[in-house]
């Protein structure tokens, strides 16, 4: 499924539909949905709206998952460190770069988001956070990182584990309910991915709500772990990490998990990145896989990083 902020010849997206936003800190937005044309001089000024951050350098960011592989002692587990990196761009470029994170990511939730509190943001998301199919539900457990066909080494698949681990305990499920292990491929980033299973009356809102912040893009114990990002991450999200949720008529709900992203200025780009740290993780090996992450997005549309 996809969707952005203009017509759209497979979403089913109707003008005046709703779309629900929620950042990785903070409350649900309800936003209508309206096609490209009607909003495009809003979108230009949009771009000076919101200031710039400071790029996180190697040192700073390796600084900080040595404070996390620290922190996890036993108290905490898992510790999802991210970090932010600024590149000069024609933005102006923005539709043509949707077509190419379509024909670069296929099958993946792609978008445009333009909005007075947040900026523009767009995104080429490979992460369900929930589905519903009637009273029939999905999730993913997506955690650990790999390229260059580089083998998973247990470091990830415990990060993964404790993923799939907390999904199944906030939804009150059994292990049953796992249908399938396996990897999936974006880009050339690898992650492991279980997906799973079970039946509910309650709403992909509801849901969504209850799942939100998993250890994807957190950390477990999901307080403590929130705790540490608040005290030593340096930034605000936003809209990285948090989720996209669809409510149409004709197709069936789904919120998707804001991962593969990037903010849009009048002259420049902010990407989004990061990875689940645990006591096995190195510094430099996360700082390779943040810079990975941001490649993925930078190939996709044809910028020299």
């Amino acid at each position: 499924m996809e969707w952005r902020m203009g017509k759209l010849e497979k979403s089913g997206i109707n003008q005046g539909e709703r779309i629900r936003v929620r950042p990785f800190v903070g409350q649900v937005r309800s936003y209508s949905f309206v096609e490209f044309e009607s909003t495009f001089e809003d979108i230009s000024l949009a771009f000076d709206l919101i200031d710039s951050a400071d790029n996180i350098d190697q040192e700073q960011y390796q600084h900080l998952i040595q404070k996390a592989i620290d922190a996890c002692d036993g108290t905490m587990t898992k510790i999802v460190c991210s970090r932010t990196k600024q590149l000069s761009a024609e933005t102006n470029n923005w539709k043509t770069w949707l077509k190419d994170l379509k024909k670069a990511f296929p099958g993946t939730f792609i978008y445009l988001l333009n909005t007075d509190e947040f900026g523009i943001w767009m995104g080429a998301t490979p992460e369900i956070l929930v589905k519903q199919d009637q009273e029939q539900f999905e999730t993913v457990s997506l955690a650990g990182t790999r390229w260059d066909n580089e083998a998973f080494s247990e470091k990830e698949k415990i990060e993964q584990k404790v993923v799939t681990e907390s999904i199944l305990s906030s939804l009150e499920l059994s292990e049953d309910a796992v249908s399938s292990h396996g990897e999936i491929n974006f880009g050339g980033i690898r992650h492991l991915r279980s997906i799973i299973n079970w039946e509910s009356k309650f709403s992909v809102a509801q849901i969504a709500e209850k799942l939100h912040p998993t250890p994807a893009v957190c950390g477990f114990p999901t307080d403590l772990a929130k705790a540490f990002i608040s005290e030593h991450e340096g930034y605000d999200r936003k809209l990285y990490t948090g989720y996209v949720l669809i409510e149409t008529k004709k197709h069936s709900n789904c919120a998707f998990v804001n991962l593969r992203c990037m903010q849009l200025f009048r002259k420049h780009i902010r990407l989004y990145a990061g990875g689940g740290i645990n006591a096995m993780s190195d510094p430099k090996t996360e700082w390779i896989e943040t810079e990975e992450k941001m490649q993925t997005m930078t190939d996709a549309i044809h910028l020299n990083a």
